[in-house]
């Protein structure tokens, strides 16, 4: 019986070897159909596997997949054993939420989402995932950053450095915690900390360029081995994280030219070492934002203030010289899409603001924005 046994696990491991090149290989090309496919038979044959191991090392109980997969996702997070089409159901709340919120960054979504379907169809080397966002400011980088995270792992896992609080040689203690003898060494007040509570988490490295050296040092070893050791000596482990960094670099290559990606790159190796950015598993270059781009920008802007406005039944239309006026006076090719959002605060939800509270824009009131003298006015 055990040599029958020892046959059947010995062939379903061949069989599953060859299965996951075959899927490896599918999401390599792209055909996310034909990997989606051979997913669901991997899944199958890893669960009949496991559960032939298990009868085989238990006689007296019968251990299932789901039992360990159950307690592995209570202590760690880490969705071991996930269903098929609830994976299927997060891609498409991810590129739903992202087409719905960021504006003239079709191309990069459609980038991020075959990435997020390789990483959930099962294609790994054991390390985590790591992702270069380029661009201008004002663009949507940290912001796609938040939403796939929320959506992908939820919010409390979503970690977030300002890499320009990074720029010195100190603060490298911030990441691993400090040495033996120094103040904060008993704490366990670190990142590799998170980390380790959090293990199933998006990261992100906003602004990367401007961390010191010997920071983005600690991040080269992380993306080459998928793990990194604290100041203690404990091994922290990044199997199950996505790294997403975030740079200026060769803006305005983008700006001048929207498809000038080899300016773009020839830049980037200006500013890091061959070693880190071979190590990055995508490089991705996001678009420049122009007028055209801002008036949906606008559109977007206008219906979230309604929505904050909707438990008066307050709704705000605008003129299409408002539309005008407002984004010829919020637009700015450097800077993308702040000072938009700026300008309408500053010059818009500031006169809704005074409105309420003189009792000029009561419950229930439905407002035109129009614009008069060179300045926005809101009419009844």
């Amino acid at each position: 019986k055990e040599n029958s046994l020892d046959k059947d696990i010995l062939l379903l491991n061949k069989e599953i070897n060859r299965i996951k090149k075959e899927k490896n290989s599918f999401i390599l090309e792209n055909k996310f159909d034909e990997a989606y496919e051979l997913r669901k038979k991997e899944a199958s044959l890893m669960s009949k596997l496991n559960e032939i191991s298990l009868n085989y090392s238990d006689g007296n109980r019968v251990v299932t997949i789901e039992d360990i997969a159950s307690v592995i996702n209570i202590k760690t997070k880490i969705p071991v054993y996930e269903i098929l089409k609830e994976d299927m159901m997060v891609i498409n709340k991810i590129k739903e939420d992202l087409a719905n919120t960021i504006v003239g960054q079709d191309e990069v979504i459609d980038e991020l989402i075959d990435i997020t379907k390789r990483i959930k169809y099962g294609y790994s080397d054991n390390k985590c995932y790591s992702l270069l966002f380029m661009g201008p400011s004002g663009i949507g980088k940290t912001l796609i950053s938040k939403i796939y995270a929320k959506n992908l792992v939820g919010e409390d896992n979503f970690i977030r450095l300002d890499m320009s609080e990074y720029s010195d040689v100190t603060s490298i203690n911030k990441i691993i915690g400090s040495s033996p003898g120094y103040v904060g060494y008993d704490d366990n007040k670190n990142i590799l900390e998170e980390v380790r509570n959090k293990p199933n988490s998006v990261i992100l490295l906003d602004e990367i360029d401007k961390a010191h050296p010997k920071v983005i040092n600690l991040f080269y070893q992380i993306l080459d081995e998928g793990k990194l050791k604290d100041s203690k000596g404990n091994i922290v482990r990044f199997d199950n994280s996505i790294i997403i960094m975030t740079s200026n670099i060769g803006s305005e290559y983008i700006l001048e030219d929207n498809n000038n990606h080899d300016l773009v790159m020839s830049k980037l190796k200006e500013n890091f070492r061959p070693e880190f950015l071979n190590r990055v598993d995508e490089i991705i270059i996001f678009n420049s934002l122009n007028k055209d781009t801002m008036y949906q920008i606008l559109d977007k802007l206008i219906s979230d203030l309604n929505k904050r406005l909707k438990d008066k039944n307050i709704n705000l239309s605008l003129t299409d010289k408002a539309k005008n006026f407002i984004v010829d006076s919020g637009f700015d090719h450097n800077y993308g899409a702040r000072p938009l959002k700026r300008f309408i605060v500053k010059n818009l939800e500031t006169i809704l603001a005074r409105g309420l509270i003189d009792n000029t824009i009561k419950v229930g009131d439905k407002l035109i924005v129009d614009v008069d003298k060179d300045k926005l006015t809101i009419n009844k």
